[in-house]
Formats: C-alpha cells, structure tokens, sequence
C-alpha cells in the first residue's frame, strides 16, 4: 500500500495492519467519542513539533514539508486535577492524588489571599468544569473539556494505577504527574490525528503556503484571540501547579513525544482541498467562541465521515454514491425510501470494502473475526457518530437514511457561503453537491447518473417536495430570503473577523 508519508518516513510496523487500517489509514477507533476528533486534531496543531529539550518549536502550527512527523504534547495534569478530580470516581485513583489536589487548592487560596477565596476557588472549578465534554464514566485523568483555548487541549492519559503506586512516594514532586499512561491512545485513537494528516496532504499539493498560513492564523485567531479570561485562567492553575511540583527539569519532563501514523496514499485527495477550503471559510466568520468550536467540532465530523465515504470508494474503484437526504420529517413515505435506500447503498460500499481486505489476509488469520473489528472501526463509527450529528435517523429503528440537522446545516452555510455572501438557493445546493454529494432536489439526483430510466424519473420528481421542505429548514434557521416566488437567496450573516 502506497502511504502519505511515503512508508521510508512511517514508523509504524505495516506489516500488522489491520482490515480497516488498509482502506482509511491508522487509526479510526469506535470508542472515540465526537469531540474527542476536533481534540486531537487541535492536540497536534497547538503541540510542539520540534524539542531538544530547552528550545521549543513549531506551537499552534502545521507540519512543514520534510519535517519529521512529531509532536510534544504537554499533558496539564495539574490543571486536569483542579478541574475533574474531586467531582469522579477515585477507585482507579492513589492516595496521593488526593494530598496532591488539596496542595493545588490551598496553594491557589493562598494566592487569592481573600477571606472569600474558598468560593472563589470553586466558583473557578465550576465554570470550568462547565466546558466539560466528555465525562462519561472515566476517572478524572481520562476527562476532556471543550478545546477553547490551547491550555484546555489534553493529551490522553490513563490511570496505570499499579505502576503508579509502586513508583510515586510523594505528592509534590513531578512523580506524582510522570506515570500516567499517555499512548494507550484508547479514546484518542487516532481519528483525530487521519484528519490532520489529510489536511497536510492537502498542504503539499499546494504551489505555495498561502492556504497553510491563512489557516494557522485563523487557528490561532479562533484558539487564543478568541478565548479570553478562560486562558488565562487555566495558565495560572497549571503554573501554580508546576512552581509546587517542579525546579529543575521542567522543559525534559512536562512533554510526551507522538509520531503521526500514515494514510493511504489516494483515500483522501479528492476531499482534502475541500475540507481546507471549508475551514478557512467557517474560522472566517466573527460569532460567539463557544458556538464556534461546538458546531465546529460537529462539522469537523461531518467532514471524516466524508473522508471515510471517500476512502471506501477509492478502495472499491467505484464513483461515490449521492447521499440522498430526507428532509421531509416523515410526512413523505416516498423520500423516506429513497432516502433509506441511499443510505443502506452508502453502508453497503462500506462492508464490501472490509470483506474484499479481509480476503487479502492469510489462511492463519480469524477473517471473520477480522471482518468484524474492521467493520467495527468504520462503518459502525461512520454510523453511529452520524446518529449523534443526528444527520442519521432515525437514533433506533428502521429505515435509516440520511438528514441533516440544525447544527450541520449551520456548519454547511457557514464553511461553503462566505462571511456576509449571498448566494441563490440553486447554487447552495450545487455547492452541498460538490462538496459532499449530497443530493436534496431533483437537479442534483439526475446529475448523480449517467442516463435516467423510468423509476429513476419517478424519484426525481418525487424530489421536488423534499427540496420544499429544505427551503423551510434554511427559512426557519435564518439563512434563507426569499425574494419572489421564484428566487431565493441563501446568505451568511455573519462579518468577517477582521
């Protein structure tokens, strides 16, 4: 298999590849929660890409061509205590976490040094732990916060408990903080880290960097412009932190070292210019900080399952199905099929391409086994993250097909419309249509074939009502004029940030 980067430069072993590993690269993983792609794909940007160990280098931006692919992730363990450790389960905990959290607590009193600090302190935690994003179950290490800022960005740590209690005899020394296990990657797989590398490739078919640097800046702009009294913050828990644990070894112990994996050298090149191209548009647009990494975590979703859509396709060697979508809300039994018929089509693509890889195994491998890890890790997560983007419907139950929700639609106008930009409705949907095949009216189904036969015909027309319903959809959130009754404009209303 032909790899970005190339397989001299990939360290990883691809001879134990797995079934899904061939078609979409290293690694999706179906416990990786939603957010947690935006995360680690922030991880690696905001990250360090070069250390020796005093000179840091390469923060809160890309790769660059012919670098090596590292990054040094700061884990923030004390920052991450102040803020989960005293609201989750302590069974996977040592007691020394415990004196180490009341060290952090007290020493931030004695920094307020008011008769109120106590409330305060709390009152800190609490409007932090209201980012929080994922808790699920997990004790406190394996927490996320919404990626606000670049001090809110964690890296994945595990408990490793016993390892920890053998090794950690005191709680104000960077022991305390050094025997977590950081590159389990359980959560943080490496869903997170394809989508980077597919933007990255993106980046070195480029005859110059202008892409590359407008949207490090835009990053930059969204992740410390934007995020105010919350990163300063978060800077001073985690400093006071360091001052009680910390003399002389900071810059050698405080970093984790990752390498970047590989994709397939072709899954992701028809969709990669457009998933920049759509981040440059959405950062582009000036609203509010939270909203903005929210839909943007949800649009950055939207965006794999497109990428994982498109490595099927390249695998099989086939053209990329539409994705019909039904916007009708089950008044209409007719779209509801088509649209149910598209999306199982979609699925199909899917588990054809993990049954054809997994023939490719020798005689000595479980393939049934193989075939069900595969489909576990891609069709299941393309699946089952589409039902949370709630743009798969319905949650449980038949007839699955394809919608898009408030938030997608929101993430859609705002990446392919720019800042201020009016467009008529007919080009929108040409656009979804480029950029996602996403077919809702007539027009676009007829251009997603070759010839059209008799019951094809009967589907386009059934169409016309869907496409009604989108107009209502685009109306109702605010994106849609209509200006007479044959023309409609479909706008972005936010300004640019300047």
């Amino acid at each position: 298999m032909d790899t970005f980067p190339k397989k001299e430069i990939v360290k990883e072993n691809l001879d134990n590849q797995t079934v899904s590993d061939n078609i979409f690269g290293h690694r999706f993983h179906s416990d990786q929660t939603l957010y947690e792609y935006l995360i680690e794909f922030l991880l690696i940007f905001v990250s360090v890409k070069k250390f020796n160990g005093i000179n840091k280098i390469g923060e809160m931006r890309f790769h660059n061509q012919g670098e090596e692919l590292k990054y040094y992730a700061e884990p923030k363990m004390g920052l991450k205590r102040f803020i989960f450790y005293d609201r989750t389960k302590k069974d996977k905990s040592i007691p020394l976490d415990e004196d180490a959290y009341y060290l952090l607590i007290n020493e931030i009193k004695q920094q307020l040094d008011d008769e109120n600090s106590e409330k305060k302190v709390t009152a800190i935690q609490d409007l932090l732990r209201g980012y929080a994003v994922i808790l699920k179950k997990r004790t406190w290490c394996a927490q996320q916060t919404l990626p606000l800022c670049p001090e809110l960005i964690f890296n994945e740590a595990m408990p490793n408990q016993r390892k920890r209690l053998e090794k950690v005899k005191k709680y104000d020394t960077f022991d305390i903080d050094k025997y977590f296990q950081f590159k389990q990657r359980n959560f943080l797989a490496k869903g997170g880290e394809i989508y980077y590398m597919h933007l990255l490739q993106a980046f070195a078919n480029d005859s110059n960097s202008q892409r590359k640097n407008q949207l490090e800046n835009l990053l930059k702009k969204t992740l410390i412009e934007q995020s105010g009294n919350i990163s300063k913050i978060a800077r001073i828990i985690q400093n006071t932190w360091e001052g009680i644990i910390i003399t002389d070894n900071k810059n050698t112990d405080l970093y984790e070292q990752y390498e970047l994996s590989y994709i397939p050298e072709n899954a992701y090149k028809k969709c990669g210019n457009y998933a920049v191209d759509e981040l440059i548009c959405y950062l582009s647009n000036d609203f509010q900080h939270i909203k903005k990494i929210e839909i943007m975590a949800k649009g950055v979703m939207f965006q794999i399952m497109r990428m994982m859509y498109c490595a099927v396709a390249v695998y099989l060697k086939i053209d990329q199905k539409p994705w019909i979508i039904d916007m009708t809300n089950n008044t209409s039994k007719t779209i509801k099929k088509i649209a149910n018929n598209s999306y199982r089509s979609v699925e199909e693509d899917f588990k054809q391409a993990i049954d054809i890889a997994a023939s490719n195994l020798s005689e000595n491998d479980n393939i049934l086994k193989n075939i069900k890890k595969g489909q576990k890790d891609s069709v299941d997560i393309f699946r089952s993250k589409g039902k949370e983007l709630r743009c798969i419907i319905p949650v449980t139950g038949a007839y699955e097909r394809f919608t898009l929700s408030e938030d997608v639609l929101r993430f859609l106008v705002i990446s392919l419309i720019k800042p201020t930009e009016k467009i008529t409705y007919e080009m929108f949907l040409e656009r979804m249509y480029k950029h996602y095949n996403i077919v809702i009216g007539p027009i676009q189904y007829e251009k997603s074939l070759k010839n059209l036969n008799q019951s094809e015909l009967s589907i386009k027309n059934s169409l016309y009502e869907n496409e009604i319903y989108f107009q209502e959809f685009l109306k109702s959130t605010g994106f849609l004029k209509e200006l007479s009754d044959s023309t409609s404009l479909v706008y972005n209303p936010y300004n640019s940030i300047e």
